[in-house]
């Protein structure tokens, strides 16, 4: 019995549908991109590149340096952005300020608060999943306060904070961030500035280790207490997690019945392919968007007789 292989051409194609976030359609006259910062849809540097004003990215040379570097053209400080992502959840990755507060034996010198409004045009929320609140110092409470109560038991919709003391000199240590020296909170979600608040007691006996007391939130995997961060230089920044969405007038995806299109109007997620999602962390929505691509598969089958 001879045995054969006989070869049949065929092809199988194979629909992927592959999930992630809308890309947009800005013109194609638009950077996109700043110094080693991608800036894709909504976003957008210059008129009519993105979808609004508080997406809007700022792409102007750093101080002395000739580099170029993205900001948020809408907040109330020059906030420099890292990253940019549309995939799913989306996700800022800026650099905050440093908040502060120093003495002089034990006469407080200089402060600042930190303050810096995210939510001008209601596009940014801090994430509440990706950071943390941390206090650096000795004999120091420090709170972060946010949101209008509205007639409320207290001012603010959201309070959260904790205390950072010393024994002496030896008292913090590397690595460590319970209390000695460091504190750290996780905080909670639809917080949309960042304004910390700082309340400290009689400091005579330890302004010689820690003159000063610094405040910041964090992305949680970018910090690691050091007992040097007593004596930190001031204006520094912190990397920190934003979650973005689409807010106009407390916007969230429409009900819509089966087969049918989307609302018209400024509605973003107008595709096909585009499925509505609602934020986690405020009102708001984004567009996840479905690639769809096929795969030509060439196969041999194999026939023995």
């Amino acid at each position: 019995m001879a045995l054969r292989a006989v070869a049949v051409a065929g092809a199988l194609l194979l629909l992927v549908v592959v999930g992630s976030s809308a890309a947009g359609a800005g013109s194609g006259s638009c950077q996109t991109r700043c110094g080693d910062v991608d800036i894709p849809y909504p976003f957008g540097i210059g008129p009519n590149c993105s979808r609004g004003v508080g997406f809007e990215i700022e792409c102007n040379t750093r101080n002395g340096s000739g580099d170029l570097v993205p900001t948020l053209a809408a907040t109330s400080l020059s906030i420099q952005v890292q990253n940019l992502s549309v995939e799913s959840p989306p996700m800022a990755k800026v650099m905050l300020p440093v908040a502060y507060k120093c003495y002089d034996d034990p006469t407080k010198t200089q402060d600042f608060n930190g303050e810096v409004e995210l939510n001008k045009t209601g596009v940014y929320r801090i994430s509440d999943e990706l950071n943390m609140l941390v206090v650096l110092g000795c004999n120091t409470m420090v709170y972060t306060k946010n949101g209008n109560s509205e007639g409320g038991l207290y001012s603010y919709l959201y309070y959260t904070g904790c205390i950072a003391y010393c024994n002496d000199s030896r008292s913090a240590q590397d690595g460590k961030c319970a209390g000695a020296g460091c504190c750290h909170v996780d905080i909670p979600g639809g917080l949309t500035d960042n304004t910390l608040v700082f309340d400290s007691w009689n400091r005579t006996k330890q302004v010689d280790f820690s003159p000063c007391d610094y405040a910041f939130l964090v992305a949680k995997e970018e910090y690691v207490f050091q007992r040097s961060d007593l004596n930190k230089d001031l204006n520094r920044t912190m990397p920190v997690w934003l979650d973005w969405a689409i807010r106009d007038d407390d916007s969230a995806c429409p009900p819509l019945a089966l087969g049918k299109k989307p609302p018209a109007g400024s509605y973003a997620c107008v595709s096909d392919n585009s499925e509505c999602v609602n934020s986690t962390n405020g009102p708001g929505y984004f567009c996840s968007f479905k690639l769809i691509f096929y795969i030509r598969v060439n196969f041999t089958k194999l026939h023995v007789f």
